[in-house]
């Protein structure tokens, strides 16, 4: 037994020696080009030292150098503090602490609609697709995940469907007696309700059951998953059609004439609405993408669903 021992170290001091790259791996694959020390497994994770903060206090050679190198980045687990820590200037500093507890998956329990998937993202539960959508898209620009064009507030009476007909009268109500879509005027119903589409329980939500539009904060937690810099200058609709939830550049429905255009954007429906009568949207475009705050609920524009 000590000779095989002993045989694996001297092959394993060999590879590090003669080829500065060590691989561990049960498919015998080769280790990264840029990576010193490459761990591959499906199946398994890889375990830090842990120990105790008394016992870590005791390293007692951590300052020591050897040929010129010291232990700067050194990394164990702390086990009083439940944090990963690293040894960073001279002393350990928290890289990764474990205070919320176990990770709850938002999706947990919850039941997708028929006809819809779901997708956990940013801690949340949202429908694989937009309301409309025939299927999952393939492209930003796939049409089939595009889906309806609402109103910003109204129900879903048909006039979201992107052929439906038009009317130049204002509804004086915020359930009008017809399909058609409403043009003419910046806002399809006098006077202007903000009180619509608040929650799952809110006047004509247009998302099943147990589901309703995104907040500005929520939209703004997904946009962060896929935009690492919060000046829309650095995200773009490609960013954003890269991450599990796949947002699209849908186009949107002119409030003038009820015509498709500016069919190089995404646009989505938020539920705040701001200054009174302005709801909040999400505009992806090739540039840059962002969460914006002024648009005429007349517009028409894609709707994704998050669980309540």
């Amino acid at each position: 037994m000590k000779n095989k021992l002993l045989l694996a170290t001297l092959i394993f001091a060999y590879s590090l020696t003669s080829f500065g790259q060590v691989s561990i791996s049960v498919e015998d694959r080769s280790a990264h080009p840029a990576a010193a020390l490459d761990v591959f497994s499906t199946e398994k994770g890889l375990l830090l030292p842990r120990m105790t903060e008394d016992q870590r206090d005791e390293i007692s050679n951590i300052e020591e150098t050897v040929d010129g190198v010291d232990a700067e980045f050194l990394m164990i687990v702390n086990t009083d503090s439940k944090c990963v820590e690293i040894w960073v200037d001279g002393y350990w500093q928290e890289l990764w602490c474990s205070e919320l507890g176990p990770v709850e998956n938002p999706c947990e329990g919850v039941t997708p609609p028929d006809g819809f998937g779901i997708v956990e993202s940013a801690g949340y539960c949202w429908l694989d697709r937009n309301l409309g959508a025939i299927g999952i898209p393939e492209t930003k620009d796939d049409p089939d995940g595009f889906g309806y064009s609402f109103q910003w507030g109204r129900a879903a009476d048909g006039h979201q469907v992107r052929t439906s007909g038009t009317t130049t009268t204002q509804s004086t109500t915020v359930n009008p007696p017809h399909s058609d879509f409403i043009i003419g005027e910046a806002q399809w119903h006098t006077p202007f309700d903000e009180t619509l589409w608040q929650g799952e329980s809110g006047t004509n939500n247009p998302c099943p059951n147990g589901w309703r539009l995104p907040t500005q904060d929520e939209m703004e937690a997904e946009q962060e998953t896929w935009c690492s810099d919060p000046d829309p200058v650095q995200c773009n609709s490609d960013d954003a059609f890269g991450s599990p939830l796949k947002w699209t550049t849908n186009c949107s429905r002119r409030p003038d004439n009820g015509e498709i255009d500016k069919c190089d954007r995404g646009w989505y429906w938020l539920s705040d609405v701001i200054d009174g009568d302005r709801p909040s949207y999400l505009c992806l475009l090739d540039t840059w993408s962002s969460i914006t705050r002024a648009a005429a609920s007349a517009r028409g524009y894609a709707v994704r669903c998050i669980a309540d």
